[in-house]
């Protein structure tokens, strides 16, 4: 997947939380809402987990389903994956 950027970030999570969606998102993925601001105004680069995230959060819109996820194990789970991969 390729990299995402901070404006593209900003649109996807204005999406799938509307309005205050920086303070939401941020609590969604129980990390402090000062580090998401930092994502959008790109002065910190996003995860690699989180524009997964977000994109199955996206896939499950359209299949019609609830998007909210369990963050902390998909989280556990990609970090052992990449670890296992190296």
């Amino acid at each position: 997947m390729e990299k995402m950027n901070n404006t593209e970030f900003k649109k996807i999570i204005e999406e799938l939380f509307g309005f205050g969606a920086q303070r939401q998102f941020s609590k969604f993925l129980k990390r402090d809402e000062t580090t998401v601001r930092r994502w959008v105004s790109g002065a910190r680069s996003i995860p690699p987990e989180v524009p997964i995230i977000l994109a199955m959060m996206q896939e499950r819109v359209v299949m019609g389903y609830n998007p909210k996820i369990d963050v902390q194990k998909f989280i556990d789970d990609f970090r052992l994956d990449s670890s296992l991969r190296k």
